[in-house]
């Protein structure tokens, strides 16, 4: 068995979107078995380089409250 991650149309991580597969099994469309990265803020998937990137700016991870 491997964890399969889903993603949206816009490539979008879906959290709680991970399901379990049988190794070998094809995957569907909308999942990846590449891991998210742990401490992105918005991951987003690009399929051409099979990774995970961070989606939003600086910029924008400034301004949010700091966590507690």
């Amino acid at each position: 068995m491997i964890w399969v991650y889903k993603y949206d149309k816009d490539y979008n991580f879906i959290p709680d979107g991970e399901v379990y597969i049988e190794e070998g099994s094809e995957i569907s469309e909308g999942f990846t078995e590449v891991k998210p990265i742990d401490g992105l803020y918005k991951d987003k998937f690009d399929p051409d380089k099979q990774e995970w990137y961070e989606s939003v700016t600086q910029e924008y991870i400034n301004s949010l409250p700091p966590s507690t």
